[in-house]
């Protein structure tokens, strides 16, 4: 069957249209994959399959883990247990590397300090560049930097028992719970940079009393105000201190159901 003259232009067109999209979509990919490790001052969260850039560090073992931490996070001091072990993991073809804002003197005093033997130690001055909004993080990098395995916040033993599984067993699947709501007390929202602290009770609820550098958008705006107001790359932490917040939580997940890959809630502990 021949094609008209116009039903030939038609598949033409569509046929460039798929193309420029192709090409782009390509664009947008490596893009994403290369900006962890950029100078930015809106640098989105570290993902899976983006390549992580740490100057000077260079990713000789065919798997390295990075641990973000802070001298002064609570979460971090409490799995130092945890960091023991992966020490006793070291191989030529396994490496820990331990990444900190802190002079590397003051990070490895205090790692020996808990009977934690690692020794490459990273300075990051501004961890946020990197698409490392909080501590304690723990990342599994391949031979060229890319991240295959995203471990946020202080590990329950379970999950522990699963980093341990993923390092010894090569059957053992990613591991990534950057998309679950964390939970947080106000001392380890210290250790959140650039955080949009949200809460969602009522504006007479608010107006009467809230925490300092929080945002009101109540429960039931939620939905159609979160992709106008808030933006997708920046943590985001729900106030759940007040007995008033009713659905705090609900609120969490409905914004990881939106996309928002960086959510918690504020409890008391």
């Amino acid at each position: 069957m021949r094609l008209s003259v116009s039903s030939r232009t038609v598949l033409d067109v569509a046929l460039v249209l798929l193309l420029v999209l192709t090409g782009w979509r390509m664009l947008d990919a490596r893009n994403r994959a290369t900006v962890v490790g950029k100078n930015s001052e809106s640098t989105p969260s570290v993902k899976r399959g983006d390549i992580l850039r740490l100057p000077g560090v260079n990713w000789s073992a065919s798997r390295t883990v990075v641990l973000v931490v802070s001298t002064t996070c609570p979460a971090c001091d409490s799995s130092t247990p945890f960091y023991k072990k992966l020490a006793a993991l070291v191989t030529p073809d396994l490496d820990v590397v331990t990444v900190a804002a802190e002079p590397p003197d003051a990070v490895s005093g205090w790692l020996q300090a808990k009977g934690v033997s690692l020794t490459r130690i990273h300075q990051a001055s501004d961890l946020t560049s990197l698409g490392l909004h909080m501590t304690p993080v723990l990342l599994i990098v391949d031979r060229a930097g890319g991240v295959t395995d995203i471990m946020n916040k202080r590990l329950q033993p379970a999950d522990e028992a699963r980093v341990l599984d993923r390092l010894q067993q090569a059957t053992a699947g990613p591991l990534d719970n950057s998309g679950q709501v964390h939970e947080f007390s106000e001392e380890e929202l210290k250790h959140i940079r650039n955080v949009r602290l949200l809460d969602v009770r009522s504006r007479e609820r608010f107006d009467a009393g809230h925490l300092p550098g929080a945002s009101n958008i109540p429960l039931a705006e939620l939905d159609s105000r979160a992709e106008l107001e808030l933006d997708r790359e920046e943590p985001v932490v729900v106030d759940c201190l007040s007995p008033n917040a009713i659905g705090c939580r609900a609120a969490a997940w409905g914004l990881v159901s939106q996309g928002f890959g960086d959510v918690g809630v504020l409890i008391k502990r």
